[in-house]
């Protein structure tokens, strides 16, 4: 069985997010087994077991690091996409994505 959450990065960074994860998984008594994270913990696959059973839970947090926002969503890959295809210029601060 396989697991996949899709998650805003909003204010919070990838880190949190990960382990906000990880403490809620334990408080279900859902065994992790090993912790696989890439591009800056910005996708984690959690290699678990409950009751005898293995799964998967897979965790991607929205969000691109280099943009000057003050929250990470899926936005971001639009303005990032609209500002490379020169559709528009990128601003100096973005304060909500969703505005922009």
């Amino acid at each position: 069985m396989k697991i996949a959450f899709f998650v805003d990065g909003e204010e919070n960074n990838a880190k949190f997010v990960r382990d906000a994860l990880i403490k809620s998984l334990r408080k279900q008594h859902i065994g992790i087994n090993s912790i696989n994270s890439q591009s800056e913990n910005k996708f984690t696959v959690f290699d678990c077991s409950m009751t005898g059973r293995q799964f998967n839970v897979a965790l991607t947090i929205n969000g691109v690091n280099t943009l000057p926002c003050n929250k990470r969503m899926i936005e971001d890959h639009l303005i990032l996409a609209a500002s490379e295809m020169k559709l528009l210029q990128m601003p100096k601060q973005i304060d909500d994505p969703k505005q922009f």
